[in-house]
């Protein structure tokens, strides 16, 4: 930037950039009798402001200073604290005074327009100083008279649904006279009538103890008081005449009827009428007793009743989650008023829409989580993942309670929640979930039954303990529950060698076919010589499918020799079934020779293009002589999935003559883009310099401006190996196929480009 253009930004930031500069104004206020106060008000350079007061009486030549402080905010924000003075008419008499002390953000009278002034002291013209003052708060309109009725009986002075917490009070033991020190009085709300907030020495009028309120849609109508604390005495402890309550923007007198301590345990209630929605109130002392003989001024318990307080209260807040404009406060509300919720939130269940349900389940995992363990596993099974996660964190919650209730939905019809509930069983850290999988085993269709086996097996595999429960469930089984037991607890490591004596002994008695079919997989987790010999027995069986799955069993047992001749008759068998089996154990395991020479005459023959794609796939893993004869016959197959399988398999099979392939396939006339794909993924992991000129003729038909996107896939494609492959051949033919293309085939010849031949390079390299 030339320094001209830095120059004139400079200027123009300092035209509008405010400096700072100390100020000071100065007000006079006449505070009646020939006195006159002057307020000076200073802020310094730094921002920070010094407040003083020069007081001057008729016929006083020099004002004298009677305060001055640093005015400045200090602390964190929220809660920070500063020095003030107010001129307010303390007395309603028509003149102001002068009053001094601090305010704090943390500390709020409600229907306040200003923060209160704390630790008040007032100028006294007699005495010429400052005096601590308990006095009215002029920041209150006036007021309307509340008569209260005092209940003899006492009880517990509390709101159902706790609508109201205290937050802060002008005054508290301890606090020394600094608002930052000042503790919420709690004591005051919390049940208990032996603890007191108590309002410092004196009378206490003025002093105040403010709610938060969630009064927005119920509004409050009903406050109650008991005044004086159990162990209190009465003759020490002044009791207040009266308060005013400030709520909503107005204001109420509540009367004591008569003197607290003529019955100390009595609850004095104050009807407000109409109700006031509100966040905020706050209990002002006015009038008390006996402020001569008293040392401090004590409140045991205030009450604050809402709308939701009176009789089917909760219920109203239950049926109102369904409403989207009281839905969150009616939760907050239900959540405050803890165990008592519960019964409004399962009687109205049924009519709760899936909002509301997911709000209720919210609030009930939260304060009661096992009273309603059989609500929370409703949640729990529900379709509505976000309803069904808050059931779930419930009922972690509920303990062993959340058992019997997920148990019933093992036996439910809808399939999501049987398998919901089977989950969360599976996973509970309680023998009970275990004993519940192992009581619906053997019940339902197939699919049913093969989950409640693998739940099974899961949570009785969380250690021994739960291990040897589930054989004690094995021993005491019968029927169809025993099968599906054994077959649970073969997939439990420990218990490998309890299970197989029984196993074997059944597999040896049993006459059907389903017991059968249903042992040789336990037979064939089991392992060893006596289940293997038994499996290979079964692969010679005239059904079919016993023969199938013996066959697939024999993955465990494949470098038997047995076991391996079984395997090479399987290939050849007549069912399609038993062939399948039989791919499917040499794909997880290794081919032995003797099976390798009859994949060859598979494909030759098979007549089922699925099983020719599984010969197509193994052939990467066999000698290279004969990998390349099963891949050229079935690179020609008439099936594109087998076609495809090829390609899949070329790409890492063994041997020169495979290039050879994958260059046909790419040049081969009206090839189906995924072969192309496929091809072209081979010639990339390959580096096949050969097949550079097979993939640029893929690449011209994509990179045309007209190209369509089965044409446009096998171009990307084959540009990526293009440039995986690299070399100036490469380079060459990708330059010239970047002059007539289209937007995604440019996008893919220049990333190849960009990295021209590093792939191939690097796993060269490696």
């Amino acid at each position: 930037m030339h320094s001209a253009s830095k120059l004139a930004i400079l200027i123009a930031a300092l035209a509008v950039a405010p400096i700072a500069r100390a100020a000071k104004t100065q007000t006079e206020i006449d505070l009646g009798n020939g006195v006159t106060a002057t307020h000076v008000l200073t802020t310094g350079e730094d921002g920070r402001t010094t407040e003083s007061v020069l007081v001057s009486k008729a016929g006083d030549k020099i004002p004298r200073e009677i305060w001055k402080a640093d005015t400045s905010w200090r602390g964190e924000p929220g809660e920070r604290v500063a020095e003030a003075v107010r001129f307010e008419d303390l007395n309603r008499d028509g003149r102001l005074e002068i009053a001094v002390g601090r305010v704090s953000e943390a500390v709020h009278l409600c229907g306040a327009k200003d923060l209160p002034l704390l630790d008040r002291r007032v100028y006294d013209p007699v005495s010429g100083t400052l005096r601590r003052v308990l006095a009215r708060r002029p920041e209150l309109p006036e007021p309307t008279d509340v008569i209260g009725k005092a209940d003899p009986a006492g009880g517990p002075v509390a709101s159902v649904v706790k609508a109201a917490s205290p937050a802060s009070a002008s005054v508290s033991i301890g606090g020394r006279g600094e608002p930052g020190t000042l503790a919420v009085p709690h004591q005051v709300a919390d049940g208990n009538a032996a603890t007191a907030w108590i309002a410092g020495p004196g009378n206490g009028a003025g002093e105040f103890v403010s709610f938060d309120v969630l009064a927005g849609t119920y509004g409050v109508t009903r406050v109650g008081v008991r005044a004086v604390p159990e162990g209190l005495d009465p003759k020490r402890y002044d009791r207040p005449r009266s308060l005013l309550l400030s709520v909503d923007g107005k204001v109420f007198r509540l009367r004591f009827p008569d003197d607290p301590a003529a019955s100390p345990g009595a609850t004095v209630w104050f009807d407000l009428g109409a109700s006031s929605r509100t966040e905020c109130a706050s209990f002002v002392i006015e009038e008390s007793f006996a402020p001569k003989a008293a040392r401090g001024l004590a409140v045991a318990e205030i009450a604050i009743l809402t709308e939701a307080d009176a009789d089917g209260g909760l219920e109203r807040l239950a049926h109102d989650l369904n409403d989207e404009g009281r839905r969150r406060q009616a939760g907050m509300l239900l959540a405050r008023a803890g165990e008592a919720s519960a019964q409004a939130l399962k009687e109205a269940w049924p009519s709760l829409d899936e909002a509301g349900r997911r709000r209720a389940v919210l609030v009930l995992a939260e304060v009661a989580p096992a009273p309603s363990a059989d609500l929370l596993a409703e949640a729990t099974v529900s379709a509505d993942e976000a309803t069904a996660d808050a059931g779930r964190r419930g009922l972690l919650r509920a303990g062993a309670a959340a058992v019997p209730a997920l148990a019933r939905f093992l036996a439910d019809a809808d399939d999501h929640r049987f398998k919901a509930a089977a989950n969360m069983l599976a996973g509970a850290d309680f023998d009970a979930a275990l004993d519940a999988l192992c009581a619906a085993t053997g019940r339902g269709g197939a699919a049913r039954r093969e989950i409640l086996r693998q739940r099974v097996s899961m949570a009785a595999s969380a250690g021994e303990a739960r291990a040897l429960r589930l054989w004690a469930a094995v021993e005491s089984g019968s029927g169809e529950a025993l099968l599906d037991l054994i077959r649970a607890a073969a997939g439990v490591p420990a218990l490998a060698g309890r299970l197989a004596p029984l196993a074997l002994r059944l597999y040896g008695a049993s006459t059907s076919f389903a017991d059968r079919h249903r042992l040789l997989p336990v037979l064939a987790v089991l392992g060893g010589n006596e289940p293997s010999a038994r499996l290979v027995d079964a692969t010679k069986d005239p059904d079919p499918l016993i023969r199938a799955q013996a066959v697939a069993g024999l993955a465990r047992a494949s470098d038997d020799g047995q076991a391996r001749e079984a395997l090479r008759r399987a290939i050849a068998d007549d069912a399609v079934e038993v062939r399948l089996a039989a791919l499917g154990v040499l794909s997880s395991g290794p081919i032995p020779a003797e099976v390798a020479g009859g994949l060859d005459a598979l494909a030759a023959r098979e007549p089922w293009p699925e099983i020719r794609a599984a010969v197509a796939l193994l052939a990467s893993r066999l000698e290279p002589k004969v990998a390349i004869g099963i891949l050229t016959r079935l690179s020609r197959d008439a099936s594109p999935a087998v076609r495809l399988a090829t390609m899949r398999a070329a790409a890492h099979a063994g041997g020169a003559d495979v290039a050879r392939l994958v260059t046909e396939r790419l040049r081969a006339d009206k090839e189906t883009p995924e072969v192309l794909v496929a091809a072209a993924r081979a010639a990339e992991i390959r580096c096949e310099q050969s097949a550079l000129d097979a993939l640029d003729a893929v690449l011209a038909r994509g990179a045309e401006p007209l190209a369509s996107s089965t044409e446009i896939e096998p171009a990307l494609a084959a540009a990526r190996a293009m440039g995986a492959i690299g070399g100036n051949r490469a380079k060459e033919l990708l330059e010239a196929r970047r002059k007539r293309s289209n937007p995604a085939t440019d996008r893919a010849i220049d990333a190849a480009l960009a990295g021209l031949g590093r792939p191939c390079r690097e796993r060269v390299g490696k």
